[in-house]
């Protein structure tokens, strides 16, 4: 849940807004998604630089490295369970 956006919203028309986040490159972040039906794939997390167009294109140029050593399974209670991630990088973009 966030107040400055909702379930829906074009990022794209979201003005520019402080929200105190202040990301390093080369840091690390902490995230987290939900799957309801596994559907048995991959994901990646991928950025467009403010300065650049939103296209497609342009997220594929910027993909984010996952922190392999760190991955688990995050249970409604908030406990967290440790698992090896499985990684795949031929055939993704």
């Amino acid at each position: 849940t966030t107040k400055f956006a909702h379930h829906g919203m074009r990022g794209t028309a979201l003005p520019p807004m402080d929200t105190g986040v202040r990301w390093r490159v080369g840091g690390e972040a902490e995230v987290t998604w939900q799957v309801e039906n596994n559907h048995g794939g991959g994901y990646s997390y991928r950025l467009c630089p403010a300065a650049e167009p939103l296209t497609e294109a342009c997220f594929q140029r910027h993909p984010l490295d996952f922190v392999r050593d760190r991955q688990g399974i995050v249970f409604r209670n908030g406990t967290v369970l440790p698992v090896k991630g499985v990684f795949v990088t031929a055939g993704t973009h």
